[in-house]
Formats: structure tokens, sequence, C-alpha cells
């Protein structure tokens, strides 16, 4: 081999990413994001239920023509007719603490 010539060829193309984020969220005004999360949160503690020492994934992908999707453990590339939901939309809130207020007699 001859020094000013490398050692590993080059690829001839990059492969690019995703073009958008798919943690970007559903299209809400496109879809029944009731029906979309209760069947995001089915999922999800289903996998809760059979695998309860996993690691957290990163959300739900849900397939839109289908009752269908699975928990992924990280940010997917999409195909048309899916939906992805973050794990923050899927859990449920905690509980907001009110304020002890103090008790003020006559």
């Amino acid at each position: 081999m001859s020094a000013d010539r490398p050692s590993r060829p080059s690829p001839s193309f990059d492969i690019a990413g995703p073009r958008s984020a798919a943690s970007s969220g559903p299209r809400w005004d496109r879809v029944n994001s009731r029906d979309l999360l209760a069947r995001a949160r089915s999922i999800y503690f289903a996998f809760l239920t059979a695998h309860p020492g996993s690691p957290d994934p990163v959300g739900v992908v849900l397939t839109e023509a289908e009752s269908c999707g699975r928990v992924v453990f990280s940010v997917p590339v999409l195909l048309p007719d899916e939906q992805f939901l973050a794990l923050d939309l899927i859990r449920p809130r905690p509980a907001r603490q009110r304020p002890v207020r103090p008790i003020v007699r006559p």
C-alpha cells in the first residue's frame, strides 16, 4: 500500500437519519387523542406487568390502521402510518400537592 492512500475505503454514500424527530409526538388534530393514549397506556402497562424488572422504555409506537403497538427503547424511525408517544405522555402524572394553609381561628 502506498503512504498517500488510506487503509480503509470511504463509503460511496451516506445514509441520512430521520428527517423529522419522532419525539415531537403525534399530530393531535389528526387523531383521537383519548383512544391513542388509552391504547398506548394499555400496551405500556401490559409490558410492565410482563417485564417488571426491565429498564424504562422511551415510549410506545402505535400503528394507526391496527390496534397494535410496541414498546421502544430508543427513538424510532417511523413508518407513515405509525405514531410515537413518549413515556411522559403515557405515564400517569403525579398528583399535585396542595399547599398547606395555616388554620386561622377567630
